[in-house]
């Protein structure tokens, strides 16, 4: 259990190793966020480590490395510092079901 975020807060989705960027791995997080609208955010926790992605736009691969198994989003970048995702699966969707986790957050005041 972990206290609910403020109002209109991101919901943290990811965090830790992201690949896809260039030849190296960076430290990054994956968010859910509210406002202005919903949407799927990724950002690189220190940007001007790889200045050569700096010209990166448009479509990317983004690796996400998790214990379980690396998984691949279909990201787009919006400059340096990170971008966005509309929307990726991973896994079967006939594997078995082991668990369920629910979070509920605070809405924006729409």
């Amino acid at each position: 259990m972990y206290p609910f975020n403020d109002p209109s807060q991101p919901v943290s989705l990811y965090q830790g190793g992201i690949g896809g960027l260039t030849a190296g791995d960076f430290a990054g997080s994956v968010e859910l966020r509210l406002v202005p609208d919903v949407s799927v955010e990724w950002a690189v926790d220190d940007p001007f480590a790889a200045p050569q992605f700096s010209s990166r736009q448009g479509e990317i691969p983004l690796t996400l490395h998790r214990p379980a198994g690396d998984v691949v989003l279909h990201g787009y970048a919006r400059g340096i510092e990170g971008g966005w995702s509309n929307g990726s699966t991973f896994g079967s969707d006939s594997a078995p079901l082991a668990r369920v986790i629910g979070h509920w957050f605070n809405l924006p005041d729409w």
